[in-house]
């Protein structure tokens, strides 16, 4: 649905700025433009403010239609995903074939962490028994120490990983 009565809004100096900025229009081919936009724009929310913005394919304008003014218009950038997110109908077998593959990829990255969690576990234990160890020189002590902390440091930073993949991929799951 195209903007309503889109012959009578005005462009504020704001909106015309980024226009002429955004988009690489000059100011004679401002009007056709903006013709074309609002006329085949789609609304796509009233905003909380009683602002209202539409969609032409990449192309975002937010309208105040109280005063027929045209605020802004840019192009879809990371702060448009969330729109795209939350308002497009996902289809169901994509919405499944993603779960399928978001739930995979947790698998996945749970048994690399046990698998990596073994290794390094195994790795410390060595490590500690050098370090117990009654015939153990006191020179090297320091050493180990130090190669046990780096080996902890490492496990944590595995979890750390997995655990933040584990979060997006359950925030992917839940946004569809």
């Amino acid at each position: 649905m195209a903007v309503k009565n889109y012959q009578a809004y005005t462009v504020n100096a704001h909106a015309k700025n980024r226009i002429l900025t955004r988009f690489n229009i000059t100011g004679a081919e401002l009007d056709k433009w903006l013709t074309r936009l609002l006329s085949q724009a789609t609304f796509v929310e009233k905003q909380d403010n009683g602002n209202s913005k539409y969609r032409l394919n990449d192309i975002v304008v937010i309208t105040n239609p109280r005063s027929q003014e045209i605020v802004t218009v840019f192009g879809k950038d990371a702060s448009e995903t969330e729109l795209d997110s939350k308002n497009a109908k996902v289809i169901p077998e994509v919405k499944v074939s993603v779960v399928d593959a978001m739930n995979e990829l947790a698998v996945a990255k749970k048994r690399w962490l046990a698998q990596n969690t073994a290794d390094v576990v195994e790795n410390m234990g060595d490590t500690l028994k050098r370090m117990t160890s009654p015939h153990a020189n006191v020179r090297y002590l320091n050493a180990n120490y130090d190669i046990f902390l780096a080996q902890y440091d490492e496990l944590v930073q595995a979890m750390q990983k997995v655990e933040t993949v584990l979060h997006e991929t359950q925030q992917v799951k839940d946004n569809l």
